[in-house]
C-alpha cells in the first residue's frame, strides 16, 4: 500500500511537472505591419519581411506546443477516468 501512494506521488509529481513546462507564449505580430502604404525602402522592406519570416516560424512553435499541451491533457483526462474505472471496480469486486 506504500508503494502505491508513493506511485501515485511521483505520478502526479510528473503530471504537475509537464504541465508546469508546457506553457505555450503566443508569438505577438511584428511591429512593421501597421502603416498605410508602402514601405518607406527596400531596406525596411526586408527587414519586415525577416520580422515576418520570424513571426511564422514563432507561430509554427506556438501551434505546436498547443498541440502537444491538447495531447497531454487529454492523456491526464483519460489516465483519470481509467484510474477511476480501477477504483471502481476494486470496490465492485471487494468481497
Amino acid at each position: 500500500m506504500k508503494l502505491l501512494h508513493t506511485i501515485v506521488a511521483t505520478a502526479g509529481l510528473a503530471v504537475f511537472t509537464s504541465s508546469a513546462l508546457a506553457y505555450c507564449s503566443e508569438p505577438s505580430s511584428p511591429s512593421c505591419i501597421i502603416g498605410f502604404g508602402r514601405f518607406a525602402d527596400e531596406m525596411q522592406f526586408r527587414a519586415c519581411r525577416m520580422d515576418m519570416e520570424r513571426y511564422k516560424s514563432d507561430l509554427d512553435e506556438y501551434r505546436e506546443c498547443l498541440i502537444r499541451d491538447a495531447r497531454r491533457k487529454v492523456e491526464s483526462a483519460t489516465d483519470e477516468f481509467n484510474e477511476a474505472v480501477r477504483r471502481f471496480n476494486d470496490r465492485a469486486n471487494t468481497p
